[in-house]
């Protein structure tokens, strides 16, 4: 069950992606959103991070910025409650990868196709590849929903792939860095889940990231917040009442978003938002 503590002093949810928004590109530093985090903490609130990482790479993070609560972790593959001895999850979306990882496998021999995954490579390869310390690199490799790929084919297989895929009920989810391999779940299909288990089914939800398969999530969100990238361009996001596009990238950009979504609150303060599942007043 969640802690409902978490959720008692605010009437609003901020959801965010890691990679390219909290985290910076490369560095995977969060200084610059230190003052975002702080914006949020003088208001009560804790963001829930939403990331195609692993359980335990986000809740290392949060340990890093001494944070709590629910995290959504691979791609929305289950959502997780963490704890101080361990994480517990409250629920699962996704197939676990080792039922589906032979098939993947049969699958790339049978077709001949050019593409690597977390699976090939050691730590030490991931981490060279990546940029993540040992122990991240350790975190990553331990995944249970998803088998991030690079792909080096052509575009005409990887369209076959796709169709392939489907066949034993698996599809790809675009990211920053990697092409993710997963069973038909997403960010915004947790998001959902935990804007109605959450003790605060009325909360407005705020939601930050950058990349493809953020989308999802931002347009289950009443304010979204595109942080600029080299791939935000292609996002659609429909449904929000606002959607916010920053003018920086990463961190900047994520406290840039986290502030802008806050002055759009102030300036509606006196309405009441209306979305169906959504009717504050500030």
């Amino acid at each position: 069950m969640i802690n409902q503590n978490f959720y008692k002093n605010s009437g609003v949810m901020v959801l965010s992606d890691l990679d390219g928004s909290f985290l910076a590109p490369i560095t995977y530093s969060f200084d610059d959103a230190l003052r975002g985090l702080n914006f949020l903490r003088a208001r009560n609130i804790e963001p829930i991070f939403v990331s195609s990482k692993t359980a335990s790479e986000i809740s290392a993070i949060q340990r890093k910025i001494k944070s709590r609560g629910p995290l959504i972790c691979e791609n929305g593959g289950a959502v997780v409650e963490t704890r101080p001895n361990e994480n517990s999850m409250l629920k699962c979306f996704g197939q676990p990868r080792a039922t589906w990882m032979p098939q993947l496998i049969k699958l790339r021999q049978e077709l001949g196709l050019n593409f690597q995954g977390f699976s090939d490579w050691s730590v030490s390869e991931l981490r060279d590849r990546t940029g993540l310390s040992e122990l991240s690199a350790l975190a990553a490799k331990n995944r249970n929903f998803s088998e991030p790929i690079i792909w080096e084919d052509s575009d005409a297989k990887l369209d076959y792939f796709k169709e392939e895929l489907e066949r034993i009920n698996l599809v790809t989810i675009e990211g920053g860095q990697f092409l993710s391999i997963q069973s038909n779940y997403d960010k915004g299909r947790a998001t959902r889940w935990l804007r109605s288990h959450n003790g605060n089914t009325d909360a407005l939800i705020i939601a930050l990231g950058d990349g493809p398969n953020d989308q999802t999530m931002l347009s289950e969100a009443d304010i979204a917040v595109v942080i600029k990238s080299p791939k935000s361009y292609s996002l659609k996001v429909e449904g929000p009442l606002r959607v916010i596009h920053t003018d920086n990238t990463g961190p900047q950009g994520w406290t840039e978003g986290i502030i802008e979504a806050f002055f759009t609150l102030n300036c509606l303060s006196a309405v009441s938002l209306k979305k169906g599942r959504c009717n504050i007043v500030f």
